[in-house]
């Protein structure tokens, strides 16, 4: 369902538009009415408009001075002039504005709807897919190093690549290394970090710390991305051939090692920040890039002491067996603990079970505490539990017999087939807790919109409106609305109305024009027409079959 408003000065006009267009329903169009440009931009203030149908001479604003704010907030609304006015200067201006169509007030209702209905099957070609991808390209550059630093980081964590896959991720992000021959990295630990930071200073201090490397680095030799996680500073440095460098890669970590010490002390200078680095001194391949950043980290974290120490980490690697292993474990460590988190957050109750039986296959029968590795995940899962349950308040909700105190404990001694039971069972509880409230919450809010709309016929029941008085999206309103009451939301207002205007003409002193506006008409022939459309009968006819039936 679209949103169309239509924008005039003349009541008549706004009227008489709305009584047209609401009768066309094969458009499904959500109506809105204002008597002013500034009465539009309140309607346009409150929630998106896909049509406006605007005078174009108004007094105080006119329809092109709207059409340039509208183009300002709105981008893809539509804009259509309706003017009283046979002059090309006018037709022209609309033009210039990129209106969707200009129309005379002399022409007919019917070319009028056409023009709706054109108007309408443009907005759904602009909707296409291919449409959309092809805009998001145009603002590719504006994002491209939020993207980088989000690829970085997933190449940190194991996110796992096929050689042509990690090809096509290089020429989409415009990274200039080579995706196919070895890199080296340099980790480095920021040992005194600012205690309060809000985030836009922590930008700041990325990009400082980002830009300071590119003016001590040359770019004749070493081509680098850098990505700050927490505390570390990770750069991914490569020959611009991606070739190995005609020193060695040893001779190469010497050379980094030499213009470390400048980095430092600009660092040092422009931000107070001490750092320590470690460079390592072979090549490592991008599918090992994630356990040989595990490996230097942890290296560095028990070697630094002053925070202004420069180390050489030995390439030296374990067996290739060995290390396809280990690099497949803290992969999997990394991309399990997220997803199961996610599928936590999101509510998803089968892909939650299935993660958690993933992660400890083949551990049911071992107890937790019997490698350090197993008291780390046992910590995380318990971590992410607790962090969840406090965010959303639920300690108390989930009560009985969820005993919460297990999670603030490691119990080395008991099976993971016990620690799986009792997770499976509390996140159940959470499930269900959550399904309750959300259930709860919407259809209480379903029936007060029912409430509200009986009550108060005569009044706005646009969906924008409705939605507002109980928070809800109008879309998500529309829709939950027909799920549990079986009734699409516009035709229960419009049922309602004529199920009122049957009761109140049984009362023959009341006026047509007055309940006409007791059930939210327009006007009194707009209510005839719509009464008759409905019952196929006018409601004065209705009125006189009820006096025959008493007499």
């Amino acid at each position: 369902m679209h949103r169309l408003m239509i924008v005039d000065d003349e009541p008549d006009i706004v009227d008489g538009l709305f009584m047209v267009l609401s009768q066309a329903t094969h458009l499904e169009l959500d109506l809105y009415k204002a008597y002013s440009a500034y009465e539009a931009l309140d309607w346009l203030n409150r929630t998106q408009i896909d049509i406006v149908m605007s005078d174009i001479q108004m007094p105080g604003m006119s329809g092109m001075q709207l059409a340039e704010k509208i183009r300002q907030r709105w981008p893809r609304c539509r804009i259509i002039f309706v003017t009283g006015h046979n002059d090309f200067e006018y037709a022209y201006s609309a033009i210039r504005h990129e209106a969707s169509g200009y129309l005379l007030k002399t022409e007919g209702f019917e070319e009028i709807t056409a023009q709706v209905e054109k108007t309408l099957d443009k907005i759904r070609q602009d909707c296409r897919i291919a449409d959309l991808l092809s805009a998001s390209r145009e603002g590719m550059r504006e994002v491209l190093p939020l993207m980088q630093r989000e690829f970085w980081t997933d190449v940190l964590q194991g996110e796992p690549l096929t050689a042509e896959e990690r090809r096509a991720k290089f020429d989409e992000l415009a990274i200039g290394m080579n995706p196919d021959r070895p890199l080296q990295l340099v980790v480095g630990r920021i040992d005194q970090l600012p205690k309060s930071q809000s985030a836009l200073q922590k930008i700041r201090m990325l990009y400082t710390l980002h830009y300071l490397a590119e003016q001590c680095i040359s770019q004749e030799l070493i081509r680098m991305y850098s990505v700050c996680e927490r505390a570390l500073i990770v750069w991914f440095v490569q020959s611009p051939s991606g070739e190995c460098p005609p020193e060695g890669f040893e001779q190469n970590a010497l050379y980094i090692k030499g213009s470390l010490e400048a980095y430092q002390k600009l660092c040092l200078e422009s931000l107070g920040l001490p750092v320590s680095f470690m460079v390592d001194t072979g090549p490592v391949g991008w599918e090992d890039v994630p356990c040989r950043y595990d490996e230097i980290r942890t290296t560095l974290y028990t070697s630094a002491g002053s925070g202004m120490d420069i180390y050489l980490m030995p390439a030296e690697r374990k067996s290739a067996q060995t290390q396809a292993d280990r690099t497949d474990a803290v992969r999997q460590r990394h991309k399990s603990r997220a997803a199961l988190e996610t599928s936590l957050e999101s509510g998803h109750r089968e892909e939650f079970h299935k993660l958690l039986l993933r992660m400890t296959e083949g551990l049911q029968q071992e107890y937790i505490g019997a490698s350090p590795s197993g008291l780390e995940l046992v910590s995380a899962i318990n971590l992410m539990f607790l962090s969840y349950i406090n965010r959303l308040h639920l300690r108390d909700k989930i009560g009985l017999p969820i005993d919460l105190g297990k999670l603030l404990k490691a119990e080395p001694h008991i099976k993971w087939s016990q620690a799986c039971g009792y997770y499976a069972k509390l996140a159940d509880a959470i499930f269900d807790l959550r399904l309750h409230e959300e259930q709860n919450r919407t259809v209480f809010a379903i029936n007060q919109t029912r409430q509200y709309i009986l009550e108060h016929l005569g009044e706005d029941l646009s969906l924008v409106t409705l939605a507002e008085r109980v928070y809800f999206n109008p879309s998500y309103l529309s829709r939950v609305f027909k799920q549990i009451t079986g009734t699409n939301l516009l035709a229960f207002v419009n049922e309602s109305r004529l199920a009122r205007a049957k009761e109140l003409l049984r009362d023959p002193n009341m006026k047509i024009h007055e309940i006409a506006g007791a059930i939210g008409c327009v006007s009194p022939p707009y209510f005839t027409q719509f009464f008759k459309k409905a019952f196929h009968i006018s409601p004065q006819e209705y009125r006189e079959s009820l006096l025959k039936q008493v007499k």
